[in-house]
């Protein structure tokens, strides 16, 4: 069962700034304020939670702020918020790549386009 914070929630942009502003900034004010002072110290460690996020692309505090910047549909990260984790958007149906009806109805009440109205509103 996977939990919903080992589902990647960070895009590109995200991951980028991590890793080569925000990380490289750390470390050089770190090494200004003295590598061994405590302020020195915090800023490694904000340095290396920076890294370390932006290199695998999740981001724990941001599912209880519901930040999600991967840039994947809406349906499926509502579906995985709905479910604790887990992502049921598809079906087990015939049709190839068919999105449930409860992932769409989700995906409406998000305000994504979906092909068909199906929530009855």
């Amino acid at each position: 069962m996977a939990s919903k914070y080992l589902i990647k929630n960070m895009g590109s942009l995200d991951r980028a700034v991590r890793a080569f502003v925000i990380a490289p900034v750390a470390i050089v004010a770190a090494f200004a304020l003295g590598a061994s002072s405590i302020g020195g110290i915090v800023l490694f460690v904000l340095a290396s939670v920076a890294l370390t996020t932006g290199a695998i692309g999740i981001c724990p505090s941001y599912v209880p702020l519901g930040i999600d910047t991967h840039g994947r549909g809406h349906a499926r990260a509502a579906s995985a918020t709905r479910t604790g984790g887990l992502a049921p958007a598809r079906t087990s149906s015939p049709e190839r790549g068919a999105i449930s009806r409860q992932a769409r109805c989700a995906a409406q009440a998000f305000g994504c386009p979906t092909k068909t109205r199906v929530c009855g509103s």
